[in-house]
């Protein structure tokens, strides 16, 4: 994504949904996330950035009386959004592992969805990608994840352990 994360949060720029809607990247995870199931979300944020995101979801658009019914509409979905949405805080920007860690409060012992906006998945399925790797449905912890070419492997987090192939879903 760089270079265009020089000047904008790799979390805030924008892809083209299916309706050809054009939204930010973090709005495709929380909607993933809810489409399987999930009634709370959790971003955990830089400590400078907490006020950006909650404006994304929260703030209604000064300029809402001038948005067409249909945005207007969009404005109040995302408010909706919002209203599941908890932003949490990374005091210190020490990795992804300490960002989950921050979460771990929030979370307790529930279970939960670790989702990442790095690489955007479809399913070939109705049912969405993360719907797919929750526990009511395959009865144990789960991971996505994808094979990585050894020489790249250096760029990306990466998991060992037994392969246990549920049939193939995605």
């Amino acid at each position: 994504m760089f270079p265009a994360t020089k000047a904008v949060k790799k979390e805030l720029l924008p892809i083209i949904d299916r309706p050809s809607l054009a939204k930010p990247i973090i709005l495709a995870i929380v909607e993933e996330a809810l489409s399987a199931g999930v009634s709370e979300v959790a971003i955990v944020v830089q400590k400078g950035d907490r006020e950006l995101f909650q404006d994304l979801f929260t703030k209604e658009q000064a300029y809402f009386h001038k948005l067409s019914e249909e945005k207007q509409q969009y404005s109040e979905y995302l408010q909706e959004v919002g209203e599941k949405i908890t932003i949490l805080t990374q005091e210190v920007p020490e990795g992804f592992g300490h960002a989950v860690f921050c979460a771990r409060e929030w979370v307790q012992d529930d279970p939960f969805l670790l989702l990442l906006g790095d690489r955007l998945y479809a399913s070939q399925t109705e049912s969405s990608c993360a719907s797919q790797l929750v526990f009511s449905q395959v009865g144990k912890s789960a991971i996505g994840v994808r094979v990585t070419p050894g020489s790249e492997i250096h760029h990306y987090g990466c998991v060992t352990g037994t392969w246990q192939a549920k049939d193939a879903l995605l």
